[in-house]
């Protein structure tokens, strides 16, 4: 039995490299939907990590707070025209928001 191809948009607060249960489980998941030819596309904030790494058609990086209680750690708060922009290009099949 062979499935369509599906656009895929996860919008998170948290994804590897950091390392903590949810991000290691998206990790996965995002891993095992590629594996199966479905294009998988993250909406996360930028971490510490990121500072020289640009947005690309898998990876959308938006702004980031620090958390706190969390060093190290940003939260996310994406921009809507930023979105609606980009997925006039590519709209997603499923989109998961992990709020």
């Amino acid at each position: 039995m062979t499935t369509a191809s599906l656009h895929i948009t996860l919008i998170t607060e948290t994804f590897p490299p950091e390392i903590n249960g949810v991000a290691n489980t998206l990790g996965r998941l995002c891993e095992g939907l590629r594996a199966r030819g479905h294009h998988v596309e993250l909406v996360r904030p930028r971490q510490g990590v990121d500072q020289a790494r640009p947005s690309d058609d898998a990876l959308l990086l938006c702004r980031g707070w620090p958390l706190p209680g969390y060093p190290g750690l940003q939260w996310g708060q994406s921009s809507m025209h930023k979105l609606l922009r980009r997925w006039s290009r590519q709209r997603p099949d499923v989109l998961y928001d992990r709020h």
